[in-house]
């Protein structure tokens, strides 16, 4: 499975700019535009949820993710009753949007070893795989995230919100070291690329340890 640019082919190297293109359009347009209106869209609804409802600014002041989230549906009923679960409804389609590109690159890797690596599962084909894996993984989720934990699945979200950083800064420099140590250099990212994977896993490292060490922000349920 997989596949590799031949790096000394003019026709190749078009190929790598087209895919190049592609995943700049999905990272700036389909993962960098919706989380910022995701990230916008829950700060004003949480900045106007504590102007109607004080128990919703008490919630988020304390920290406390399920009270808050209570808090905030409530105080959308001073709008419209209707809009007490239409709240829920748009957290369920933002956290499955998010959670679904997870869910899809676990299961292409998944799909793609268990075809490769074990003939009898070639009798199915790849995309049947792909399928289950996504139904696997996915049961799983949401197994762990109801049930995973005795504090509830608030924390087990707030562990999720709070490992994050961890993840992301240490994915950015495994990406720093692959690109620059282990990519034939005619495919290599350019500086500017460099600067700003950097950039993100500074970003993400220092925030971590500052919420840690500085703001005492650590999951305790």
């Amino acid at each position: 499975g997989g596949f590799y640019f031949d790096t000394n082919s003019d026709e190749e190297i078009g190929k790598w700019k087209r895919w190049r293109r592609l995943n700049m359009y999905d990272a700036l347009i389909s993962f960098g535009l919706i989380t910022y209106l995701t990230t916008l869209f829950f700060t004003v609804l949480s900045m106007r949820a504590a102007e109607l409802n004080p128990a919703a600014l008490a919630a988020i002041k304390a920290g406390n993710t399920l009270k808050a989230i209570q808090a905030i549906a409530s105080a959308f009923t001073f709008i419209s009753p209707v809009l007490y679960p239409l709240w829920f409804i748009v957290m369920f389609l933002v956290g499955w949007k998010m959670s679904f590109g997870v869910f899809d690159a676990f299961a292409r890797g998944q799909a793609d070893m268990t075809f490769n690596l074990f003939k009898g599962a070639q009798k199915l084909g790849m995309r049947k795989w792909y399928y289950i894996w996504v139904a696997v993984v996915t049961i799983v989720g949401i197994i762990t995230t109801v049930a995973g934990s005795a504090k509830g699945p608030a924390f087990m979200l707030d562990l999720l919100a709070f490992l994050s950083p961890l993840i992301m800064g240490s994915y950015c420099l495994l990406i720093l070291y692959v690109n620059n140590k282990m990519v034939p250099k005619r495919i290599r990212m350019s500086w500017v690329s460099t600067i700003v994977l950097a950039g993100g896993a500074a970003f993400y490292l220092v925030s971590l340890f500052y919420c840690t060490f500085v703001v005492g922000a650590i999951p305790s349920g």
